[in-house]
């Protein structure tokens, strides 16, 4: 069972939002690949994540200016509490954008994974006890570690540091490898090919390891598939601690997608769905009156 937040004891589906977020992210990632192709031959990984968190906030920008973000939110709600009020759909979803926040690592320091992703959204339950009152948490965030890699020249993936192996075999649930690679390996290299992942979980580091050195990793998956995964909660981490102190320290560079809103207020941290209610009948009452 998921510990959503403080209040919920299982987070809110957000099948809609999680759609969204990850079109933004495939959007941007094709607009990197155009860009390698154009500019920026044989770009390594630091660069192409680089190039990457700049798309990818034009993206989440775009989705915000036309009310994609509000209109995917208010369609999980109206799925997840099937009686609310449109009123109270229209409180909560109001205002809601998404914004990519990217932290360059502060020091070098011994902590494994390159990357921490994490997408924070509002999580909405009702509150304990009650089905009138809808409890709601700002910042409900999921997490997954990466590690980001390209396939070089000399057609290896090069090999993880002692260090690196010995803090990345702590985190290996809520981890993922990240590869870039270029279809024309032996030619310019601009032709990079869609992002690659492989989770970890109930992997071993002597896997991983042989993963790289024979260029064969078991389950690659698409970006779409793990922005949708990690955004649904099927992997990754929504600990907390965990969080704060292994995805997103300011050891790590860090790329957080938000969806948040953007006047900083929002509805409250409580809603009263009978409030919502007896107005939504008192608009009624007045349009049959008129």
């Amino acid at each position: 069972m998921l510990v959503a937040n403080d209040n919920c004891i299982v987070s809110m589906k957000i099948g809609n939002l999680a759609k969204l977020v990850a079109k933004c992210w495939t959007s941007a990632e094709e607009a990197v690949r155009r860009e390698i192709e154009q500019r920026h031959h044989d770009s390594d990984e630091e660069f192409i994540t680089a190039l990457f968190r700049g798309e990818l906030r034009q993206q989440c920008d775009q989705a915000s200016s036309n009310g994609e973000v509000v209109r995917a939110f208010s369609n999980d709600l109206r799925t997840a509490f099937q009686s609310i009020p449109h009123q109270a759909v229209t409180k909560i979803g109001a205002g809601l954008v998404a914004a990519v926040h990217f932290h360059p690592r502060e020091v070098e320091k011994k902590t494994g994974g390159d990357l921490g992703v994490v997408i924070f959204r509002p999580d909405v339950c009702y509150a304990t006890g009650s089905r009138s009152e809808l409890a709601i948490e700002y910042k409900y965030g999921r997490g997954l570690l990466c590690q980001a890699k390209v396939f070089k020249r000399a057609s290896d993936w090069g090999k993880l540091s002692v260090k690196q192996r010995a803090n990345l075999s702590k985190r290996l649930e809520y981890l993922a490898l990240l590869l870039y690679r270029y279809a024309d390996q032996d030619r310019i290299r601009n032709q990079l090919e869609p992002f690659k992942w492989q989770l970890t979980s109930n992997r071993s580091m002597k896997e991983i390891n042989d993963w790289f050195r024979s260029d064969n990793f078991p389950n690659i998956q698409q970006s779409e598939e793990i922005l949708l995964g990690l955004a649904q909660g099927q992997f990754g981490t929504d600990d907390k601690r965990l969080i704060e102190e292994f995805i997103i320290p300011t050891t790590r560079s860090t790329l957080e997608i938000h969806i948040k809103w953007g006047d900083g207020r929002g509805p409250g941290r409580k809603l009263d769905l009978r409030q919502s209610e007896y107005a939504n009948q008192g608009k009624q009452y007045v349009r049959a009156s008129l």
